[in-house]
């Protein structure tokens, strides 16, 4: 959205954070339960979600407040898809 100059409303951001918070203490609670079952990719996966969440709160919210550099949109996406990339094998692959 930034490279194409698209401007978007000013909450999109924190409704973003928030719907992370709460979907990352879901998975907490869920990888309590069901942690032993999907092995240690879930709990790296749930690290590195962790990690993005953190970089985006500190970057977006605290230092980039008026507009943010591309690498950091770069790296707060690629957190996401290292988080899902690890889910992937403990829900596709079998052994």
């Amino acid at each position: 959205m930034r490279l194409l100059k698209l401007g978007l409303p000013s909450w999109i951001g924190a409704v973003h954070g928030l719907a992370a918070l709460f979907g990352l203490a879901a998975f907490f609670i869920v990888n309590l339960k069901f942690g032993a079952q999907g092995g240690t990719y879930v709990w790296w996966s749930l690290g590195v979600f962790s990690l993005g969440l953190i970089g985006g709160l500190i970057f977006f919210r605290v230092l980039f407040t008026k507009g943010a550099p591309i690498w950091t949109y770069v790296g707060h996406g690629a957190a996401a898809i290292a988080g899902l990339s690890l889910l992937y094998f403990p829900a596709f692959v079998t052994s």
